[in-house]
């Protein structure tokens, strides 16, 4: 890779429109959320011995007002959003999108990662702490 095409892509190579760097950081982030889930429902389970997570945030509500906004106003905020988005969308954009792009480049993220599987704990350790890392960064990138 010559440096202007490193300057222009700092992630590595393009294939498919997608860059390989940006595929393994997005594995290893959804990874490290799979993680954060099954960890949070075990500590959950039988750290605190199965008592509620939940804040009671709408006690004062009336049950009407939870339900109307429930049922009436996200789902026609989130109707009016997507016909003002997608109006003049063409669906063949979007299908070639998907069926081209985000279909090959997740095959070539499988046939990257099937080289990487060797049943070895270690290796699976490593993806989990790096996991671990970008999701924490990406939070940290989110609350600061």
């Amino acid at each position: 890779m010559t440096p202007p095409q490193l300057f222009f892509n700092p992630l590595g190579p393009q294939i498919g429109g997608v860059s390989y760097s940006l595929a393994v950081i997005l594995f290893l982030i959804i990874e490290g959320l799979a993680y954060f889930l099954a960890s949070s429902y075990f500590i959950y389970r039988f750290a605190w011995k199965g008592r509620r997570l939940t804040i009671d945030i709408f006690k004062g509500f009336e049950r009407g007002v939870i339900d109307k906004v429930y049922h009436e106003i996200i789902p026609r905020g989130v109707d009016i959003a997507v016909r003002k988005t997608f109006d003049d969308f063409e669906v063949s954009v979007l299908d070639s999108m998907y069926n081209e792009k985000l279909v090959s480049a997740i095959l070539s993220i499988g046939e990257l990662f099937d080289k990487t599987q060797t049943e070895k704990i270690n290796h699976y350790l490593i993806a989990f702490m790096l996991g671990i890392i970008l999701f924490l960064a990406v939070l940290m990138g989110v609350l600061l």
